[in-house]
């Protein structure tokens, strides 16, 4: 007996595709050309749900949590999130087509600005990252803020940008920012990363840079780490030396 094929109503068909183009529209907007002044800013899923990234100012040496004035020299902070919210918004500054400024932070911090935001909707993490990575290397003012925003990505392209610029990138500063954030973010296979770096980066800076990246590791990952730093008489006296610094700072026995 031959199959019988039951013709599926057109209206379902259409009502099918059009889901299918507004789901595909709503998370793989591409980034276009950033060619109008003033800040643009896209949607991408973070690394940890239950963090928040918002700006920060000091006072007697306390980090306070403040609204974000987007054109100010500022640092970005972290904190629990009690919302757990798993979303981030990538904020970037052009001005005569040239990215001045890139920040991450968090939904729901507020944000004060007195240029135009252009809202470019949801961007699959993919192609935030690789748009992100393009603004690394050569070295400049935007190396910093580039790397941070990759690394509060989720997903394996944002890992993978960090282990190489690690690894790889000419410039020492990226190389330390991106030991930095590997920790930050508590990447598979940080301690790896951070300890080839203590062992075989060519820049002391960086080494002595990497051994901090390791204390900021939790659960007693660090201590541990820095421990074993201590301990090996094969790294140098300056590394070895940082590494009994940051044991003393932890609250360990």
């Amino acid at each position: 007996m031959e199959a019988s094929i039951k013709t599926v109503p057109r209206t379902i068909v259409l009502a099918l595709l059009l889901t299918a183009i507004l789901y595909s529209e709503a998370i793989a907007a591409p980034i276009p050309e950033l060619r109008e002044d003033g800040w643009y800013s896209w949607s991408i899923k973070a690394v940890d749900a239950n963090t928040m990234h918002c700006c920060m100012t000091r006072s007697h040496g306390n980090v306070i949590i403040r609204n974000c004035e987007h054109g100010d020299n500022r640092k970005s902070a972290t904190c629990d999130d009690p919302s757990g919210s798993d979303t981030l918004l990538v904020y970037v500054h052009s001005e005569s087509g040239t990215v001045i400024e890139i920040h991450a932070l968090s939904e729901q911090c507020p944000i004060e600005t007195e240029l135009e935001i252009h809202d470019l909707g949801a961007v699959d993490n993919a192609d935030s990252v690789s748009w992100l990575s393009a603004h690394i290397s050569p070295a400049s003012e935007l190396s910093e803020d580039a790397i941070a925003a990759i690394a509060v990505h989720r997903g394996e392209e944002a890992a993978a940008v960090l282990r190489d610029t690690a690894r790889s990138d000419s410039n020492a500063e990226n190389r330390a920012q991106a030991l930095f954030w590997m920790a930050v973010t508590e990447r598979e296979q940080s301690e790896a990363e951070i300890e080839r770096a203590i062992a075989d980066d060519p820049n002391s800076a960086v080494r002595e840079e990497a051994v901090f990246a390791l204390s900021l590791l939790p659960d007693d990952r660090g201590v541990r780490g820095l421990i074993s730093v201590l301990e090996n008489r094969r790294h140098d006296i300056e590394v070895r030396e940082e590494a009994l610094f940051w044991l003393a700072q932890s609250d360990s026995d």
